[in-house]
């Protein structure tokens, strides 16, 4: 009688174990991204560095357009908190938007090559011509209407409108600033600095305005 063949078990990671491996070939990636290119970027070299079979990766990334996305939700993510940790440490509503406002440009100046990563991304080439993905960086303005709210007193359903309008402006400043300084010209840091007092000095006074009582 021939000996029974013992069962092969197939090893499952718990749930904080796919976290974390997720998370370490994203930040793998946003590093071989940064320093190499996208062509860098492989499954196989990714799950030879990380120590796993590629087609397990296939498991939580079904494609490199799939990994980009999170790359920059990671990307995004540091931004805004950054911008929270600012905001956190500040009292007056008005100047917590400021606070949040110079975090998250601050990030982008301090790391200019994430900025590149997510704003300057070339769309082409395999499977990004079938899916060509794009950033999405709605967790800022999710991130900006309650203090903005709270800065201007935003209850009731015509100030709720005016709440996500001045969120949208602000919004749209910081993104144009990061453009005139990085996405156009590589600003020199002193002068990056003082148009960004600007834009948090404009910030400031147009929110300052919109909390005005109107006048009689």
């Amino acid at each position: 009688m021939s000996a029974r063949k013992p069962v092969r078990r197939t090893y499952r990671r718990s749930k904080v174990e796919q976290s974390a491996l997720e998370q370490q070939v994203v930040a793998l990636a946003l590093r071989l991204f940064t320093e190499e290119g996208y062509e860098a970027i492989s499954m196989r070299r990714l799950a030879g560095e990380v120590g796993v079979a590629p087609m397990s990766l296939y498991r939580y990334f079904p494609s490199k357009s799939h990994l980009m996305q999170h790359i920059w939700q990671e990307v995004a993510s540091r931004a805004c908190q950054q911008g929270s940790e600012r905001a956190h440490r500040v009292r007056t509503p008005v100047r917590r938007v400021r606070a949040f406002l110079d975090g998250f440009v601050d990030y982008w100046l301090e790391a200019r090559e994430h900025y590149q990563v997510v704003f300057a991304f070339p769309v082409a080439g395999g499977d990004l011509e079938r899916d060509p993905p794009r950033p999405d960086l709605a967790a800022v303005p999710e991130l900006l209407e309650p203090l903005v709210a709270a800065a201007i007193d935003g209850g009731g359903t015509a100030a709720r409108q005016q709440t996500r309008r001045l969120v949208e402006e602000l919004y749209c400043l910081a993104l144009g600033y990061l453009l005139a300084v990085i996405g156009l010209a590589s600003t020199p840091p002193s002068q990056a600095q003082q148009l960004k007092g600007r834009l948090l000095d404009a910030a400031e006074q147009r929110l300052r305005a919109a909390a005005a009582p109107p006048s009689a």
